[in-house]
């Protein structure tokens, strides 16, 4: 899905940009668990 959204990225950038985005999404769902790395 998000690699078809972002065609246009260098592979680097477009794997840093996924890499953000799967830790908000995990900071979202998973706050606690998130937090406890810390």
């Amino acid at each position: 899905m998000i690699t078809k959204m972002t065609p246009f990225l260098p592979s680097f950038e477009g794997c840093a940009l996924r890499s953000i985005l799967s830790a908000a999404s995990r900071l979202y769902n998973e706050p606690e668990r998130f937090l406890g790395v810390f």
